[in-house]
């Protein structure tokens, strides 16, 4: 108990900022029919959001930051094979600050599952381009391929960026046991077409589930960068971020931002994404701080909601949690003009649904 009081006053600490104030702006969107939605506004000022439902990655387009929504354009989908299953999901947008502006990257994973028994038979991680502004897809290969074997138990939930040389980086969770987790990352010189070799980024000395990676620059460098993830190093799922000055190549400084035990113990969050607006950092998350029972892992359950911290000092502190999704999971965040887009799957009903923030 000691122990765990004093992990409680040390978040908290932590968790002291400058005064910020977060406000819901409008009321919940709904995208569509589906999990996982992540959304990001092109170079045409089109809000492109994407989501999993079934065999299928899926997006729709907005002219007008939400209020009308296009027809479903298909990303990539994939029929059962015979005794089979194919579970495709995460899916992430991302397009280049500095590329054509129709061309949209979409990751993805596409694992395959024996039917019978249910055991994973393939770990996949996809990459597919549009180069309409996410109309008509196209399949562009696989980042990383591998199948069930010692040391390799899955890979999951890829983040899409441009690195300080202009070489396209694929961040993602890799599974190695049932306890052990590591963020890497692979580097593509071709745009996509090819990638190099594995690289550990977080984890790699821990025993522990380091996964969901997000990134933000913190300057025009594109060399001070901040990556929030989320772990179970120190009892429950928690939000934690390290921070690198070289590009992404090291990362140091590994610490926890967000303390859902500070409400109850047992409380969880993950899932996080983060973004900077107006010189704010907001970081996304679902958690089950409110939940009024339950412990376990936070998502598609009662109680289990979309929130965000914040910091205006880069990182180095950050504010309580503002509910924004309630009965909300597996969520990101994107920065749309001056306000921010929390997404979010809504459980109860099976939509993907969004809200408009604003931080001042």
């Amino acid at each position: 108990m000691r122990y765990h009081s004093l992990l409680t006053s040390l978040t908290a600490l932590l968790a002291t900022t400058s005064a910020v104030t977060v406000r819901l702006d409008g009321k919940p969107i709904t995208i569509g029919d589906g999990g996982y939605p992540r959304a990001i506004v092109r170079h045409d000022g089109n809000l492109t959001a994407s989501y999993a439902r079934g065999n299928s990655i899926i997006v729709r387009h907005s002219p007008d930051r939400g209020e009308i929504w296009s027809d479903e354009y298909i990303v990539r989908n994939q029929a059962n094979p015979d005794g089979k299953v194919v579970d495709i999901n995460n899916a992430f947008l991302y397009q280049n600050p500095n590329g054509p502006a129709g061309e949209v990257f979409c990751a993805y994973r596409r694992h395959i599952r024996d039917r019978t028994t249910k055991d994973f038979l393939e770990y996949n991680i996809e990459l597919s381009m549009s180069h309409d502004g996410g109309r008509k897809w196209d399949y562009l290969g696989f980042i990383n391929r591998d199948v069930p074997r010692d040391g390799v138990h899955g890979d999951w939930e890829p983040f899409l960026r441009h690195n300080v040389e202009g070489k396209l980086e694929v961040y993602w969770a890799h599974e190695m046991s049932e306890p052990n987790q590591d963020t890497v990352k692979k580097v593509s010189e071709d745009n996509g077409k090819t990638w190099g070799p594995l690289l550990w980024m977080t984890g790699k000395d821990k025993d522990v589930r380091d996964g969901m990676a997000n990134l933000v620059a913190l300057d025009s460098s594109n060399q001070n960068l901040l990556m929030t993830f989320e772990t179970n190093e120190v009892g429950p799922f928690k939000i934690w971020t390290v921070d690198s000055a070289d590009g992404g190549k090291t990362w140091g400084n590994r610490r926890i931002i967000f303390n859902p035990e500070n409400t109850t113990k047992g409380r969880q969050a993950g899932g996080p994404g983060i973004v900077k607006l107006k010189g704010t950092l907001i970081t996304s998350f679902m958690t089950n701080k409110d939940a009024g029972v339950g412990d376990g892992y936070p998502h598609s359950k009662p109680g289990t909601d979309m929130a965000v911290v914040t910091s205006t000092d880069g990182g180095k502190t950050w504010s309580g949690p503002t509910t924004v999704l309630k009965d909300a999971a597996w969520g990101g965040i994107t920065v749309v003009g001056d306000r921010a887009l929390v997404l979010g799957a809504a459980y109860t009903t099976g939509k993907a649904a969004a809200q408009f923030i604003t931080v001042d």
